[in-house]
């Protein structure tokens, strides 16, 4: 087994990095041969530390906000992801629909809305033992009995764990496969977020984010075209804490304004947009990710500039940078 436990994302992530290069396992696959460090626990001590600066090059951090409002909207059409990440279909198939999409699974597949269902049942019963969310449906996501994949887009996360331990959200999120380059990075936004903002529902703090990879890994294709290195000590500010009334009232604004910003093509509609949340709120950082991907994508580095010196959090600045200045420099 291998463990690992940081205060930030970026330092869990480099040290994963270095133990699967040291100690990792060699393994054959017809997807491509890849170092494995099976079953893996990495444990994030301030969920709000969730952007891996670490990473060279930078992981695309509009991507990953578009996708944790997706999440959190239930949402699983590819539709609204496409204009942040133009490779998804590549992993997940060309269906307008994503087979594993996780807030679908999480708010509405099973019948009932488990984030919401979860949240309750921890607030009448703090010290509740049962909430588990459900992503993984054997139905449907078993291999068929000759090993073939059923979809393009299984699942790799397959439950999370909720408890409240001293006041506090505790979550371990559970996957069966994990890329550490391609996925680890997104994977901890995506759940230290929707951890954060349940704790904000409950009227909580957050408590430690443990994340369970039983297949840690990093194909051989990847290995020289990555890299980790050293960054400034940046510590987040964010508050994603929000009333129940309150985060289903931004979601809503931010899946709104997300949906604008990437069909814009002028700079007035995409600057009209971003007034849709108060410039304080750690929300509104968000906003200005996604507004400053879409005027670079547009070709305006000024405008880009501009909106990425808003960013207030400064790990989310440093590494909206980053992405920025690698794909077209500021």
């Amino acid at each position: 087994m291998f463990v690992f436990e940081a205060d930030t994302a970026g330092e869990l992530w480099s040290s994963a990095w270095d133990e699967v290069e040291a100690r990792g396992k060699h393994r054959l696959h017809a997807r491509g041969d890849y170092r494995e460090a099976l079953h893996s626990v990495l444990s994030l001590r301030d969920p709000r530390q969730r952007w891996v600066t670490t990473r060279k090059p930078s992981i695309n951090p509009a991507f990953a906000i578009a996708e944790v409002i997706w999440i959190v909207q239930g949402r699983n059409d590819s539709g609204f992801l496409l204009p942040w990440n133009r490779a998804l279909p590549q992993y997940s198939g060309e269906g307008a629909t994503l087979y594993g999409a996780y807030g679908e699974r999480v708010r509405s597949r099973f019948g009932f809305d488990q984030l919401r269902r979860a949240a309750d049942a921890l607030e009448h019963s703090p010290e509740q033992r049962q909430v588990v969310l459900q992503i993984w449906d054997p139905e449907t996501d078993f291999p068929t009995e000759t090993g073939h994949s059923r979809a393009p887009d299984i699942p790799c996360n397959v439950m999370a764990m909720l408890k409240v331990v001293d006041g506090k959200l505790e979550w371990l999120q559970v996957m069966r496969s994990n890329d550490l380059i391609r996925g680890l990075p997104y994977n901890l936004v995506q759940w230290t977020s929707v951890q954060e903002v349940v704790a904000g529902w409950m009227g909580l703090d957050v408590g430690n984010y443990v994340h369970i990879s039983d297949s840690l890994h990093v194909y051989d294709r990847d290995r020289s075209a990555f890299t980790s290195k050293l960054v400034p000590d940046q510590r987040s500010g964010a508050d994603l804490r929000l009333s129940r009334a309150e985060s289903e009232n931004t979601f809503k604004a931010l899946e709104t304004t997300a949906e604008i910003l990437g069909q814009a093509t002028e700079e007035e509609a995409i600057l009209g947009a971003i007034q849709a949340l108060d410039p304080h709120s750690s929300y509104a950082d968000w906003l200005y990710v996604l507004a400053a991907e879409r005027t670079r994508r547009l070709g305006n580095p000024g405008l880009s500039r501009n909106l990425v010196e808003r960013i207030g959090d400064a790990p989310l600045r440093w590494v909206t940078t980053q992405w920025h200045d690698e794909k077209s420099p500021l």
